[in-house]
Parts: C-alpha cells; structure tokens; sequence
C-alpha cells in the first residue's frame, strides 16, 4: 500500500509541473504514451498487492479494483492539471491511456504473475511443513 502512496504523490507532482514542450522530443502522442506507460507501472503494482495480500480474490474482482481506482485516479489527475498553468487539462484521450494503461498491467499481473507467485508460495510452505 505505500507504493501506491508513493506512486499518487510522485503522480501528483508530476501533474503540478508544467511541461517543457520546446525541449520535447516531437514524437506524436509521446505524452498518451506517458501516461498509458506511467499508469502500467502502477496498475501492475497495485494488482500485485491486491493479489499477494489477499490470495482468496478472484482475478476479475482485482482486475474490477485496479481499472476502477487507477481510472478514478487519473480522472481526479486531469481535473489537478487544471490548475496547473501550461497543461492540457480534462484531455479525454489522456484519460483514455491512463485507464487502459492500469488495466493492461493489472492484466499482465494477473496473468502472468500472480498464478506463478501462488504456485512459488504453496510450494514454500509444503516443504516448511516437512
């Protein structure tokens, strides 16, 4: 839970900056990729710890946690970045990567990396109960 802390604050400053958009690689939507790669990170971290820290939930009721804290979280990001002078705030299509984002790392830690990590932990206590 205190990655998730860390990561909304790092979020939150880095919403409160305004972009240097003269020294910016001009590369088409680089900021969608931002935050779709940005959001990824986090996603995929909270799934984890969803999934480690309760093992009994199912993969679609952590995958329905992640999409709807991270979508609510980067809505609540566009809405900060209003106040901040220099940004695009309320842009739909950052919106759109920040939800899409979360929910393909939530996906690839549910899918890859919690039934391995189960599998590892179930084996871990077999052979410490021996």
């Amino acid at each position: 839970m205190c990655m998730l802390a860390i990561w909304t604050v790092t979020l939150w400053f880095l919403s409160a900056s305004s972009p240097d958009s003269e020294s910016a690689p001009k590369i088409p939507h680089l900021d969608k990729i931002a935050h779709f790669s940005y959001f990824l990170c986090g996603g995929a971290a909270f799934a984890a710890f969803l999934g480690l820290k309760w093992p009994e939930c199912s993969g679609f009721r952590v995958f329905t946690m992640v999409s709807v804290v991270f979508c609510l979280i980067g809505r609540l990001d566009e809405y900060h970045q209003s106040f901040t002078p220099g940004r695009s705030a309320n842009d739909i299509g950052d919106w759109i990567a920040d939800c899409m984002g979360a929910a393909f790392g939530g996906l690839l830690v549910i899918t890859i990396l919690l039934p391995r990590m189960h599998k590892h932990i179930k084996k871990i206590r077999e052979i410490s109960k021996r």
